[in-house]
């Protein structure tokens, strides 16, 4: 088990010993063998952009990947004009080897097709410098300007979703690190170029069933995994149009409701299967969807929790459902039980989060030398982390904001008035700062705790100033026209996340409240002024402000 679990760390780490292999052979959607194609090596919970190896297929169409440890893994299979297409693969101990083909999909263009852009090497790719192409009469898009060097790249927005994705002239392409592939012109300096993008010439097939992918024998449960997967991804993805959809229409999710009836009843039919590794992966999926309804079946969530234990692998799957269950389930003892998760799991990621969540337990706890201790670990064995740098700078108690630390300087103008709002201006007066969006959905749902609190505490020294991190003043204005009035103070930070005020108040995630006394002092943060812990918070403090002043004049 030690071996195993080693071995993990290993891969993990981008260590390769090559004592497992997955070959087999990538098929464009015309089942040919592509000119260029790739596949790509990540944790479960890794993305085409998060991969720790890359493999060149041979011009046959065939590739071979070496592993230093069994266990699960994403494959990501790539080649231009196709969808980056994830496959899950599971490696067990006693195998050496396995084989898997696959047909990719292409891209599902947009129509029609309008506005298309251009971005390449002569700008860095920024896509905030994208320029447009110009749509001829015969349905064509044209970019012309002059060659700086002896090859120029380049690659075309808004043909397919959002992707920046290859065009259709080229002299070959080069994979682009993160699923996509740049076009690459042979050019001489000081040469007039025209790009071309002729939708003609994308990749057309009448194949109805791709992504294709086929295991060998030994692997054919892993076909019934990877249907599961991408029936998955498509549901999360509907899900997440719906409900942006009607967080644009309603501002926020009340009332929102999503049927999962039909990959809920796929799922189950799989908790009855008499292989392992369908079952627990099943699990693993359900326990997604089921975090996804509120409030969510606890009694549920307990049986799907056993049906995995701390210790499994899949949970690298979804690490935030690992950290968020023990306290929906455990609440009285979470912190064990994510202690547990930090101690046994062999995902890196999952105790990476685990050991954050942990943390920021001890923290509101007051327990201030568990705190530091498990800060410090954080910070030491997992700082390099990606999913957890938020936590480590939110937690970080030397950070500037936090209570008992004076408010920073800062000037906001209000959006009703123009006029300017400061530290010094709001002295004597406790007041809340509250970054907020419109396009963020949990800040909308604070919004009728802030108006409770707001009605319930306005005439008693105590003032509300919403910073606004939204592109412009209109969106802000329509919010309240649309949906709620915010009869408070009100500003919007230029520049977003980026300005001045968003940096002084070390604003990375919102929504971000910040509760303020009339010395200038910092009260309260975070959770305490969310919810119905808002209103409590405030309650607590100001009436301790009112019997103090009582006690005074007596």
């Amino acid at each position: 088990m030690y071996r195993i679990f080693l071995m993990f760390l290993l891969v993990s780490a981008g260590v390769v010993a090559g004592d497992w292999n997955i070959n087999g052979a990538i098929r464009d959607a015309n089942s040919s063998i592509p000119v260029l194609a790739h596949v790509h090596v990540s944790t479960l919970n890794g993305t085409e952009h998060t991969t720790f190896r890359t493999i060149r297929a041979t011009t046959e169409g065939k590739f071979r990947v070496r592993l230093s440890s069994p266990g699960w893994y994403k494959l990501w299979f790539t080649s231009p004009g196709h969808v980056p297409t994830p496959v899950v693969v599971q490696l067990l101990p006693e195998e050496t080897n396995l084989s898997v083909t696959v047909t990719l999909p292409p891209y599902p263009y947009n129509e029609p097709l309008e506005n298309l852009k251009i971005v390449g090497d002569w700008e860095n790719f920024s896509f905030s410098k994208a320029a447009p192409m110009t749509k001829m009469a015969d349905g064509t898009f044209v970019y012309s300007l002059t060659a700086e060097r002896d090859t120029l790249s380049y690659q075309i927005l808004g043909a397919a979703g959002k992707r920046s994705i290859n065009g259709t002239q080229q002299d070959y392409n080069v994979y682009d690190g993160r699923g996509d592939y740049r076009s690459v012109l042979k050019t001489r300096p000081g040469e007039a170029v025209r790009i071309i993008f002729d939708p003609d010439k994308r990749i057309q097939t009448e194949a109805r069933d791709l992504p294709r992918v086929i295991f060998d024998d030994r692997h054919l449960y892993l076909i019934q995994i990877n249907k599961l997967y991408h029936l998955f991804t498509k549901t999360h993805k509907a899900f997440l149009k719906e409900a942006m959809a009607y967080q644009q229409q309603h501002f926020n999710l009340k009332g929102f409701e999503y049927d999962f009836s039909g990959i809920k009843t796929k799922l189950d039919q799989f908790l009855k299967s008499d292989n392992e590794s369908e079952r627990r992966f099943a699990a693993i999926l359900l326990i997604d969807v089921e975090l996804k309804v509120h409030p969510p079946d606890k009694a549920r969530l307990r049986t799907l929790w056993d049906t995995l234990t701390p210790a499994d692998p899949l949970w690298e799957m979804s690490p935030f459902a690992a950290s968020v269950i023990p306290f929906i389930l455990f609440p009285q003892h979470q912190d064990s039980v994510l202690e547990e998760l930090v101690r046994v799991n062999p995902s890196r990621l999952v105790r990476a989060t685990a050991l954050a969540r942990l943390t920021a337990l001890l923290r509101n706890q007051n327990k201030q030398q568990a705190f530091l201790e498990h800060y410090q670990k954080l910070t030491s064995e997992y700082g390099d982390v990606p999913e957890i740098q938020y936590d480590i700078k939110n937690l970080n108690p030397e950070k500037r904001i936090a209570t008992g630390k004076p408010v920073p300087d800062f000037e906001v103008k209000l959006l009703d008035s123009g006029k300017m709002v400061t530290n010094n201006s709001l002295l004597g007066s406790y007041y809340l700062i509250d970054f907020w969006a419109v396009w963020c959905m949990p800040c909308v749902a604070e919004i009728p705790n802030l108006k409770e609190a707001y009605e319930q505490f306005k005439d008693k020294n105590f003032e509300i100033l919403s910073i606004s991190l939204d592109a412009d003043d209109e969106i802000v204005h329509s919010f309240w026209e649309k949906k709620y009035k915010m009869p408070w103070l009100n500003a919007r930070a230029e520049g977003r996340f980026d300005s001045p005020v968003a940096r002084a108040f070390e604003v990375q995630g919102i929504p971000r409240p910040i509760l303020v006394g009339p010395d200038g002092t910092i009260i309260a943060t975070g959770s305490r002024l969310r919810g119905k812990m808002l209103l409590n918070t405030l309650s607590e403090i100001l009436t301790q402000e009112t019997d103090d002043s009582e006690s005074q004049r007596n």
